[in-house]
């Protein structure tokens, strides 16, 4: 190929690269900065529309909140939802609502079409149109999610909610806002809030027309005057924003679509519609539109209003300009190209043939021909580059000759220098990475070793402050770790203990009597679930050790230790916390509490109580039998007032008797001197003849009182059958005084076992608030709902009915719901031949 078509060729490629650089250019960088450009010119009126329509539904909120904020309006709504008005008073409410919104609110805003009023279940019980009485909203919310009111019921003070958009073709045929908010009453609470009335205010705009409330070809002055710098409103013929509800229904005017074709519910679905419905997605992007059309285009999605806004243009009118560009730009090239071809052809023929003998000198020197000198006259850069090729001629020929022996030993040199430089730096690099881990290691050593130590001081003097007993346990008892407290508990050296089975080294006792098996010792139930679990005095928990054969009263409180694995390598007070990093078995901690000083004090409570009940009884038995005599005029004749008064001078000590009753008899069973004569009691007969008792008590409330015993034969147990009365007794007169009349008591019984009865006292009273059944069986606690219902009562019949049932062996507990009754069961031993045989001997 000659130089003549090669420098053609060159100019032509660079030509052409220009042109495809061009067009690269205005393909990947031109395009998307102007698709992008086109974009944010939409997004500007996309944004306005969207800031324009938030400001008329916070201008619709506003006004729904002034009004259900009407104090005249308020007390309409007060009587209306108040069931304890009359139907005549509560009629007159409803037609002064209706009354009042149509002549002194409706009247100045036109674009109310309805007002309507709630109830808690949705139902329209006021309205300022009268035939919408009695529609059911909350249906309608349900159905076809016309409004919020299922959220609006339970809002709180100043909340609106808004569906926007809505066609009620019973209504009107034009799309409608729905606008709910809770009503209030003019009165407040002790903290000053206004209380809630369990009502909602609806109230139905119909905007003048649906683009006016989007501003749909809307654009203030500023937008309007950078968009069109940029071509975009004059340009685009094709452009045209419009908005869609969550239905997929067009509610705002299209170029193909008019406002009659709203009223018809036009259907339209496309990519950015369900986007924002099903992924709550904006799009800005090319897409195919409603028409069919490939359109450059994007949405704003309002989904919790149901709407999506959105902007487009058909993407062969955006791309216009571009695609001008891009051929403009071919065409340019091309002449370009066919220019240069000529210039370079008819214009450097006499350049061409100087260098021609420049290339022929060249290829005889190529071939070994070191004399050939190139002939040139001319004085340009071809005329200087043939004398500088003759020079360089000359100049090879001098140096070759030194070239060649001087070669081999700079290569030789080069060889062994490189040697050792790749050495040098392999070595360097070695030692510095050597001393480089080296000083991290020892950092990382120094840090933990303080951090150990530091931990182990803190930790070690932690444990040995603790007032408490504590001991550290694996999953199978034996005893790692225990504090100074322990040692003095079980009169034991810490070398006798750590590394010792728990349960060889101490027994637990209830009541210093009974042995605790250790399959229902707590830490058995911590093991089991994994939880803390505490004892407290109730429990009546006692320790004893080997060298320590004294009862130590004591509380418990055990809790799981799923951490490090636990070592005994050492554990000294000063030695650290003996936890290692890898996986470990589970364990426990054990807290021991020295009981004996609150055992004292509530002995010491007990028998005060014992003995300032006795000290009570006898005067409080004189005031009954004068105060009885007194009523039965044995010293004459009494006025009515003198009556009143003597009457409630003998309920008081009848009270009073009966409180000091109980205590005494919570006493007799905490000091171990109940009553043991025991006898074969028929459960049916003995609760029927219970029942008859307390017939005037049941009569009086209008109560429904059944006995209901198993089938079969008689369930006949064996106890004392005082013990078995006050029990029952209790429950019984505890049912019927909280358990509203006309209510239902049931007692009924069945066969846990031979040797046991499941008895069961079922009411549907006022029950037990959650947060307080803990304390139901404490001593004179009585739940807020109680002493609401009955304010007079001791707090310490079921305390007494625990103590009783535990007593002769059994367990009582109980089942409640607040609101809808309580259920209390407990059980009775039918043949205690253990206890029988103690009797005999």
């Amino acid at each position: 190929m000659s130089l003549r078509t090669k420098i053609s060729l060159f100019f032509g490629a660079i030509v052409i690269s220009l042109s495809v650089a061009i067009f690269v250019y205005v393909e990947f960088s031109v395009k998307p900065n102007f698709k992008e450009q086109t974009v944010n010119n939409f997004r500007v009126i996309a944004e306005e529309n969207e800031s324009t329509y938030f400001t008329f539904i916070n201008g619709l909120k506003t006004t729904t909140i002034n009004w259900s904020s009407d104090n005249y309006l308020k007390d309409l709504v007060e009587k209306i939802v108040d069931k304890n008005n009359s139907p005549r008073e509560r009629e007159t409410a409803i037609n002064d609502f209706g009354s009042y919104l149509r002549e002194k609110k409706m009247k100045y805003d036109t674009q109310v079409l309805m007002v309507d009023l709630l109830d808690e279940n949705g139902i329209v019980v006021a309205s300022s149109r009268a035939s919408h009485r009695g529609v059911n909203e909350a249906e309608e919310e349900d159905k076809f999610g016309a409004h919020y009111f299922s959220k609006t019921i339970n809002a709180n003070f100043g909340e609106a909610f808004v569906r926007s958009m809505v066609f009620e073709e019973d209504e009107i045929t034009d799309p409608m806002f729905h606008i709910t908010t809770r009503v209030f009453s003019t009165k407040t609470d002790e903290q000053g809030n206004f209380i809630p009335l369990p009502a909602v205010l609806l109230v139905h705009f119909i905007p003048i027309s649906s683009s006016d409330v989007f501003s749909i070809g809307r654009v203030d002055s500023s937008a309007k005057e950078a968009l069109t710098s940029k071509g975009f409103t004059q340009s685009f013929n094709t452009s045209e924003r419009y908005v869609v509800n969550k239905e997929h229904l067009l509610i705002t005017p299209t170029r193909t679509f008019s406002e009659e074709d709203i009223v018809k519910k036009t259907y339209i679905n496309t990519e950015p519609i369900d986007e924002c419905f099903k992924n709550n997605k904006e799009v800005a992007k090319e897409y195919v539109n409603y028409r069919g059309a490939s359109v450059l285009g994007i949405s704003m999605c309002i989904k919790d209003q149901g709407l999506v806004i959105l902007s487009e243009v058909e993407t062969k009118e955006a791309y216009a300009l571009l695609s001008t560009l891009v051929q403009k730009t071919i065409l340019g090239g091309g002449i370009t190209l066919l220019t240069i071809i000529f210039a370079v052809f008819f214009g450097s023929r006499r350049s061409l043939d100087d260098l021609t003998r420049i290339i022929d000198g060249a290829k005889r020197v190529s071939s070994g021909e070191m004399a050939v000198r190139v002939n040139v006259d001319s004085r340009d850069e071809i005329g200087y580059l043939a004398r500088t090729f003759n020079s360089m001629l000359d100049t090879i020929g001098i140096t070759q000759n030194k070239l060649e022996s001087t070669s081999v030993e700079l290569y030789q040199k080069t060889l062994l220098l490189e040697g050792d430089v790749q050495m040098h730096e392999k070595q360097e690099k070695f030692l510095n990475d050597s001393k480089r881990a080296m000083q991290n290691i020892l950092e990382d050593i120094w840090q933990t070793k303080e951090k150990l130590k530091v931990e182990s001081i803190r930790l070690q003097t932690t444990l040995s402050s603790i007032g408490d007993g504590l001991i550290l346990i694996d999953g199978n008892y034996k005893i790692i770790m225990v504090n100074p407290k322990i040692l003095d508990f079980f009169a034991m050296a810490r070398a006798d203990l750590e590394g010792k089975d728990l349960r060889t080294v101490m027994k637990l006792w209830r009541n210093k009597k009974d042995e605790v098996p250790v399959t229902l010792w707590p830490t058995e139930e911590m093991f089991l679930t994994k939880s803390v679990v505490a004892t407290d005095l109730e429990d009546d928990l006692y320790i004893t050790t080997k060298n320590h054969e004294t009862y130590i009263p004591v509380s418990l409180s055990v809790a799981p230790l799923i951490s490090a694995q636990i070592s005994q390598k050492d554990t000294s007070p000063s030695a650290p916390l003996p936890i290692s990093s890898a996986t470990a078995p589970t364990g426990g901690v054990i807290i021991i509490r020295d009981n004996t000083e609150d055992r004292e004090f509530d002995n010491a409570k007990s028998g005060f109580i014992s003995i300032a009940s006795h000290q009570l009884r006898t005067p409080l038995t004189t005031i009954r039998w004068y105060s009885e005599m007194l009523l039965d005029e044995d010293a004459g004749a009494l006025s009515k007032e003198q009556k009143d008064f003597l009457d409630e001078i003998h309920n008081g000590a009848e009270r009073l008797y009966q409180t000091i009753d109980l205590l005494l008899g919570i006493s007799r069973v905490e000091s171990g001197k109940v009553k043991k004569d025991k006898t074969h009691i028929d459960l049916t007969a003995f609760t029927t003849e219970i029942v008859n008792e307390l017939t005037p008590l049941i009569d009086e409330k209008k109560l429904s009182f059944s006995v209901e015993p198993p089938l079969g034969d008689p369930v006949v147990v064996f106890l004392d059958s005082l013990t078995l009365r006050q029990v029952i007794l209790n429950l019984f007169s505890n049912a019927i005084r909280y358990t509203n009349e006309q209510g239902l008591i049931k007692a009924f019984w069945t066969l846990d076992d031979e040797s046991s009865v499941v008895y069961s006292v079922k009411d549907n009273g006022i029950g037990i608030p959650k947060s307080q059944q803990s304390r139901i069986f404490s001593k004179f606690f009585r739940a807020e709902n109680a002493i609401q219902k009955v304010p007079d009562g001791s707090g310490l019949g079921l305390a007494f009915v625990k103590d009783l049932v535990g007593a002769w062996g059994g367990e009582v507990r109980f089942e409640t719901e607040e609101g809808k009754g309580t259920t209390f069961i407990f059980t009775i031993p039918r043949n205690d031949n253990k206890e029988e045989n103690k009797d005999k001997q």
